[in-house]
C-alpha cells in the first residue's frame, strides 16, 4: 500500500519547489529547445547569446536535465563577463540563478544557496526589487528544503514583504503558498491552510490557472493530513481539473494518483455494490496516473503508482494482478534506491568539486587582494615620494626666487644710495669749485700787492 503520510511529504515537498520549476508540456519545451538552440548558433551579438543561453538554460530546467541545466548557464556566465558592466551583472544574475536552480533539482542545496546569494547580491547592487523578492523567495525554498525552517520563513517573509510594496500579486502568491508549504512540512495545518487561502485568491485575482491548481492540491493535502478525507478530495479533483486544462503532466500524475488512493482507501468501508464502483474508480484513477508517470518518467510517482495498483487489486480480489503490480512496484523501488543512491553520490561529488573550487577561489582571491594592497601600498610611497620631491623642488625654487628677488633689491637699493652719493660727491665738488672762484675773485693777485708795497 501507499504510505499516505510518506506520499503527501512527496508532493509537498516537491510542490515546495513547484512555484519555481513548474512543468508543462515536455513536447512543446523540447520545441522552444530546438528552436533556442538554432538562433544560438547564429547570434551575433554577444547580449543576445547570453539572454537566448539563459533562456535556453531555464528551458531544461523546466524538464527537469539539471546538467544541461547547469553547462548552459556556465556558458552563459563566462560570455556575460565580456559585456559592459550593466549587461554583465543582467546576464550573470540570470545565469547564477539558473545554476542555482540546476544544483537545487541534483540536491546539492549548499551550491544552490552559494549561487542565489550571488544572484541576490547583484540583484541588490542593480536596485530591482522585483528580482530582489523573486531571489530572497528561493533562497527560503533552499532553506525549507535543507530543513532550517527558522532560515526559509525568515527570507519567505522578506520576499513576500517587497512583492506586497510592489504590488506584485503573482510573487505574493508565489511566496504565500510556499510560507503554507512550510507549516505543512512542520504539521501546522492550520497555519498551512492560511497562506494557501491567501494564495489561492490571489492566484484567481490574476487569472494564474496554474498557480490556482497547485494550491488547490496543496489545499487538498493539507486537509488529507487533518484526517478531513472528503475535503480532501474535493480539492484533489478541483486541483486535477486546472492541472489539465494548463496541461501541467507532473501535476496530472500527482492528483490521478492521490484521488485514487482515496478510493482505494474507501473499499474497506463501504458496501459491496459501492465498492464495485469505488475499485473501478480508483482503477480509471491509478492507471491514469501510471500512463502519464511512464510518459515525463516520473520514477518516484511511478513506483507509489505501481503500489496502490497492487493494493488495489489485492483488496478487490484479482491477486494475480496485484502480484504483477507488486513486482513492478519492488523493481521500480529498487531502480529508485539505485537512482537516488547514484544521486546522494552525486550530491557529495559535487559538494567535494565544490568546496574545493571554493578554497581555490578564496586563495586567489586572497592572493589578489595581498597583491592589490602590496601594490597600493607602493604607489602610495612612490606617491608620498614624488610629493615629497616636488615639495622640496618647489620650496628650493622660492628660497632662489626669494633671494634672487631680495638681491635684486638690495641691488636697487645700492644702486639708489650709489647714485645719491655720487650726487652729493658732485655737489661738493661743485660748491668748492665755486667757492674757489669767488675766493679768486675776492683776493688781489700777488703781482698787485708787490706792486704796491714798492709804491709804499
Amino acid at each position: 500500500m501507499r504510505n499516505n503520510n510518506s506520499t503527501c511529504h512527496f508532493v509537498t515537498t516537491y510542490l515546495l519547489l513547484a512555484f519555481i520549476l513548474v512543468q508543462h508540456n515536455v513536447v512543446s519545451q523540447n520545441a522552444v529547445i530546438d528552436s533556442l538552440n538554432k538562433i544560438i548558433v547564429s547570434d551575433k551579438d554577444d547580449i543576445e547569446k547570453v539572454n537566448h543561453l539563459n533562456a535556453l538554460s531555464w528551458q531544461y530546467i523546466m524538464i527537469g536535465n539539471s546538467d544541461s541545466t547547469i553547462a548552459i548557464a556556465n556558458r552563459a556566465l563566462i560570455l556575460s563577463n565580456t559585456l559592459s558592466k550593466k549587461d554583465q551583472l543582467n546576464g550573470s544574475s540570470n545565469s547564477y540563478s539558473n545554476l542555482a536552480m540546476g544544483f537545487a533539482d541534483k540536491g546539492n542545496f549548499p551550491a544552490s544557496l552559494s549561487h542565489f546569494f550571488k544572484a541576490l547580491k547583484i540583484n541588490e547592487e542593480l536596485g530591482e526589487k522585483k528580482t530582489i523578492s523573486s531571489a530572497l523567495a528561493n533562497i527560503g525554498n533552499v532553506y525549507a528544503n535543507m530543513g532550517d525552517v527558522g532560515k526559509a520563513i525568515q527570507y519567505f517573509l522578506k520576499s513576500l514583504t517587497i512583492a506586497e510594496e510592489l504590488k506584485d500579486k503573482k510573487a505574493t502568491a508565489n511566496t504565500q503558498g510556499n510560507i503554507g508549504n512550510l507549516y505543512d512540512m512542520t504539521n501546522d495545518q492550520e497555519k498551512a491552510l492560511e497562506y494557501y487561502f491567501k494564495a489561492l485568491n490571489t492566484y484567481k485575482e490574476i487569472n494564474d490557472k496554474n498557480g490556482v491548481g497547485v494550491t488547490l492540491g496543496n489545499i487538498g493535502l493539507a486537509y488529507n493530513a487533518k484526517g478531513e478525507k472528503d475535503k480532501a478530495i474535493e480539492y484533489y479533483k478541483e486541483a486535477l481539473k486546472f492541472a489539465n486544462e494548463v496541461g501541467n503532466l507532473r501535476s496530472q500524475a500527482i492528483w490521478n494518483g492521490n484521488i485514487g488512493d482515496f478510493y482505494v482507501q474507501e473499499l474497506s468501508d463501504l458496501s459491496s455494490t459501492k465498492n464495485i464502483q469505488n475499485k473501478k474508480t480508483a482503477e480509471i484513477y491509478l492507471l491514469k496516473a501510471l500512463e502519464i508517470d511512464t510518459a515525463i518518467d516520473f520514477l518516484h510517482h511511478t513506483s507509489n503508482t505501481y503500489q496502490s495498483l497492487s493494493l488495489l487489486y489485492s483488496n478487490s480480489g484479482d491477486y494475480k494482478k496485484s502480484l504483477e503490480y507488486y513486482r513492478q512496484y519492488t523493481f521500480t523501488k529498487d531502480s529508485l534506491f539505485d537512482d537516488e543512491k547514484r544521486k546522494e553520490i552525486t550530491k557529495y561529488e559535487l559538494n567535494y568539486e565544490f568546496e574545493k573550487k571554493e578554497t581555490a577561489l578564496k586563495a586567489e582571491q586572497e592572493k589578489k587582494e595581498i597583491l592589490a594592497l602590496a601594490d597600493k601600498k607602493r604607489q602610495s610611497i612612490l606617491f608620498w615620494l614624488i610629493s615629497s620631491v616636488a615639495i622640496a623642488i618647489g620650496a628650493i625654487a622660492l628660497i632662489i626666487f626669494r633671494t634672487l628677488f631680495i638681491t635684486k633689491k638690495q641691488k636697487k637699493i645700492i644702486e639708489l644710495q650709489k647714485s645719491i652719493v655720487e650726487e652729493k660727491q658732485k655737489e661738493i665738488i661743485d660748491s668748492i669749485r665755486y667757492a674757489k672762484r669767488i675766493q679768486q675773485a675776492l683776493l688781489p693777485s700777488e703781482k698787485y700787492i708787490a706792486k704796491c708795497l714798492k709804491k709804499g
